[in-house]
């Protein structure tokens, strides 16, 4: 198998995050590739906590826009956070970074059924 075939079929089952349906497909595919190689391999459970983190997204006068939701920043509930906005490191409660569109935040979020302007 080619290289870009590998990545391809490996890409194809889409998000893999550890315990997740595509996590699962894909190490039983990887297994099944490593038997047909001769390889003696098994899939071994283990238990873990996850963070599966929310939708984030910055809501302000009847708009919405999507963010993204980082494993190290904390959690709210339900209701969120309200204060003003500023860029990071002022005086501003809540500090926003903007960051480039990329071709692979452009397809990120078209797999996540967004859209990007």
């Amino acid at each position: 198998m080619k290289a870009a075939d590998f990545f391809a079929a490996y890409d194809a089952f889409g998000e893999r995050r550890t315990g997740s349906p595509g996590d699962a497909a894909a190490a039983t595919w990887l297994r099944e590739l490593a038997a047909e190689a001769g390889a003696a391999a098994e899939i071994l459970p283990i238990e873990f906590s996850r963070f599966t983190p929310a939708p984030a997204m910055l809501e302000a006068d009847g708009r919405s826009v999507a963010g993204l939701p980082l494993f190290d920043g904390g959690t709210t509930d339900a209701s969120g956070v309200a204060g003003r906005l500023g860029p990071l490191g002022s005086t501003a409660p809540i500090g926003v970074v903007e960051t480039p569109r990329t071709s692979w935040w452009t397809s990120t979020a078209e797999r996540a059924g967004g859209t990007c302007r």
